[in-house]
């Protein structure tokens, strides 16, 4: 199954030795994170698409240390984790992974005004959106207000390669985490962003669900890690896709929860990799079938 997806995802490389969203786009930073990473897990095999990888993203990292999704985009934005999270703590890119690091450390999202922080301790059912304006994620975009999918990448980053940094990206990955937790649905699991809107429940997503509990591993196995589980493995039923089904096996295997249902089913849909729409679905499903050395998991070598 892997050597079928990672052949189609090297049909998939555009010219400029990056990797579209999809055949015929332009190369993005994403895909092609996440493509270095499916190949380097891969082992040997992957050699000449890894290098390909590392040189798209190590010529196209800004002076901040950070990478947009793509080029024509000015500013640095939620790639970044990804980015690092491919490129690991490697001598020859040590330095590009520490600046990188380093601006994950220093960013910090868009503040919600004074009369909005009032009201989350003092009126909290005047807010339209609940949340705790105190802890501060990652933001899509550079000046933004925070969201849990690039927080969880970039607190992953951060509990891998923080080291190259100091003691300060400990603090900062701590208070992601605390915004991953607020940001919990009622019931389990994760929206993109928070769990109650205009007095309304959010409903979590199994992708999103999948991305925070990789970012929270480490820890202890608390109520939001297994609701989160739970809630995971049952939205499957419904929206199950290369995506969701490669997340939630990668998520599974980070919690040490058996996923054979799961791993039978990504089975079924790697079968026939060139009918995969994305190409982040075509690598996920290959991250999520390798061995070891997946930067998905911290036991795993970058």
């Amino acid at each position: 199954m892997t050597d079928a997806l990672l052949a189609e995802l090297r049909n998939r490389r555009n010219a400029d030795g990056g990797w579209p969203a999809r055949r015929g786009l332009p190369s993005n930073a994403e895909c092609t994170a996440l493509a270095r990473m499916a190949f380097h897990s891969s082992g040997t095999a992957g050699a000449a698409e890894v290098d390909a990888a590392t040189s798209w993203l190590l010529r196209r990292q800004s002076a901040d240390g950070s990478w947009s999704f793509q080029p024509d985009v000015p500013l640095g934005t939620w790639p970044t984790g990804l980015a690092v999270l491919a490129l690991g703590a490697h001598a020859e890119h040590r330095e590009a992974v520490r600046a990188a690091v380093r601006h994950l450390v220093e960013q910090q999202p868009r503040k919600l005004p004074w009369i909005t922080n009032l009201l989350y301790w003092f009126a909290r059912d005047r807010m339209s959106v609940e949340l705790n304006p105190s802890v501060n994620g990652w933001p899509w975009a550079q000046g933004a207000f925070s969201w849990v999918e690039p927080t969880a990448y970039a607190v992953l980053a951060l509990k891998k390669h923080g080291d190259l940094v100091g003691r300060r990206a400990a603090s900062r990955w701590e208070e992601g985490e605390r915004m991953i937790l607020d940001r919990a649905c009622v019931g389990g699991g994760w929206n993109h962003g928070n769990y109650r809107v205009l007095g309304e429940d959010v409903d979590p997503y199994p992708d999103t669900t999948a991305i925070a509990l990789l970012a929270l591993q480490g820890g202890e196995r608390i109520p939001e890690v297994d609701e989160g589980l739970r809630a995971m493995h049952g939205l499957l039923d419904e929206h199950a896709s290369d995506m969701t089904l490669a997340l939630a096996h990668l998520a599974g295997r980070a919690w040490s929860v058996p996923s054979e249902g799961v791993r039978a089913r990504l089975d079924a849909w790697s079968a026939a990799p060139d009918g995969f729409g994305e190409t982040r679905g075509v690598a996920l499903a290959a991250l999520a079938l390798a061995g070891a050395g997946n930067p998905f998991l911290l036991e795993g070598p970058a």
